[in-house]
C-alpha cells in the first residue's frame, strides 16, 4: 500500500487496479482517503463504561487522518472539472488530524458527559468483539505510521473549503450517540 506494505485486504485489489491502469496508461487521479468519522458509528463507536464514554482505541498518543464520507464529492467534483491539472496526481485528503485525546474531548463536548481516551493495543484491538475488528487495527497501524506524511488538511481545504474537521463533524452527529 502506499507509503509502506500493509497487507489491508480491502486495499489490496484497489492498489491492483491503481498499478494496473499505470501499466495501461489510463488517465488517472488517485484520491487518497482517511480514516472515515463515520467509523465512530460502529466498529470504533465509543463505550458506555462506569457513566462514561471510553474511546478505546489502538493509536497510543500519535495523530490520525480523519475525513468524513459527506465531504468526499466535494472533493471529487472539482478534479473532474479540471483533468488537465490533475491527470497522473494523487491528494491524500484529510479534514482533520487528532490523537485519541482529542477525540474523546471533542466528543465530551458535544455529548454533555465525561468521555475518556484509553489505549489499546493493536493485538488487543484485533480480537475485540467489533465488526471489522482485524481490518480496523490494520487501518488505525497505516495512518498511525503513515497518514501524516500522505494525508494533506490545507491541500484539502484548498480543494474543498467546506471540508469538516471533527469539532464541525461531532456539531452535526451528535444525535446519532445520545
Amino acid at each position: 500500500m502506499y507509503g509502506g506494505n500493509y497487507e489491508i485486504p480491502e486495499c489490496l485489489t484497489k492498489v491492483e487496479i491503481v498499478n494496473y491502469m499505470k501499466e495501461i496508461e489510463l488517465p488517472l487521479t488517485e484520491v487518497r482517503l482517511s480514516f472515515f468519522m463515520e467509523n465512530f458509528y460502529d466498529h470504533s463507536r465509543p463505550t458506555w463504561v462506569d457513566d462514561k464514554f471510553v474511546f478505546q482505541i489502538p493509536i497510543a498518543d500519535k495523530r490520525i487522518p480523519l475525513f468524513s464520507v459527506e465531504d468526499t464529492g466535494g472533493i471529487v467534483v472539482p478534479i473532474f472539472n479540471n483533468p488537465q491539472e490533475w491527470i497522473g496526481k494523487w491528494i491524500g485528503v484529510a479534514g482533520d488530524y487528532l490523537t485519541g485525546k482529542q477525540i474523546a474531548k471533542i466528543f465530551e463536548k458535544y455529548v454533555g458527559m465525561k468521555t475518556d481516551y484509553i489505549p489499546m493495543s493493536m493485538d488487543d484491538y484485533k480480537f475485540e468483539e467489533r465488526p471489522h475488528a482485524e481490518t480496523s487495527a490494520l487501518f488505525y497501524k497505516y495512518f498511525c505510521d503513515v497518514g501524516e506524511k500522505f494525508r494533506d488538511v490545507k491541500k484539502t481545504r484548498e480543494l474543498y473549503p467546506k471540508t469538516q474537521n471533527f469539532d464541525t463533524w461531532m456539531q452535526r452527529h451528535v444525535k446519532e450517540f445520545l
